[in-house]
C-alpha cells in the first residue's frame, strides 16, 4: 500500500540540504511568493520576470506527475512549493502538502522535477508557489 503524506508536512532533508537551504537566511536573498508579484509591476525585476516566466512552462511537468499518480492513488488538494534558487540557477524545493491524500512519493517525484529545473538569474532568491491539483 501506498504512504500517504501528512499534512502540511514537507519531505524530510539531507544534511546537505539543510545547509543550503540555511544559506538562505542571509539578508540580501530576494524572498518572493507568486501570489505577491502577479500583476505588481512594483516588484517584478528581471530575476523575478525570469522565474515567474520559466516557471509557467514548468508547471505543467508536475500537473503531469499528478495525473499519473492519482490514476494509481485518487488524490487531490494543494502542494506549496518553496524553491530556493541559488545564483548559478539550480534549485533546492521544499513541498509542502495542504493534503494528506498525496502520497509520499508523488510528493518525493514533485521534488525530484523541480530540483532539476535551472533559472537564469543574478542572486539567490527564495520563491514560493502553490498548485492546486485535482482531477478533472
Amino acid at each position: 500500500m501506498r504512504q500517504l503524506a501528512p499534512e502540511n508536512v514537507p519531505i524530510a532533508q539531507t544534511p546537505q540540504i539543510e545547509r543550503i537551504k540555511r544559506s538562505f537566511q542571509a539578508q540580501e536573498v530576494t524572498t518572493l511568493s507568486e501570489a505577491s508579484i502577479a500583476g505588481s509591476a512594483a516588484a517584478r525585476g528581471t530575476d523575478i520576470d525570469n522565474i515567474y516566466e520559466q516557471l509557467n512552462h514548468r508547471k505543467g511537468q508536475i500537473k503531469q506527475s499528478y495525473i499519473r499518480n492519482s490514476a494509481i492513488q485518487a488524490s487531490s488538494g494543494s502542494i506549496t512549493v518553496i524553491m530556493y534558487i541559488d545564483g548559478d540557477g539550480s534549485v533546492v524545493a521544499d513541498i509542502i502538502p495542504n493534503s494528506a491524500t498525496f502520497t509520499q512519493s508523488f510528493l518525493q517525484e514533485v521534488k525530484t522535477i523541480v530540483e532539476n529545473w535551472r533559472f537564469n538569474v543574478s542572486k539567490k532568491t527564495k520563491y514560493q508557489f502553490q498548485m492546486r491539483l485535482s482531477q478533472s
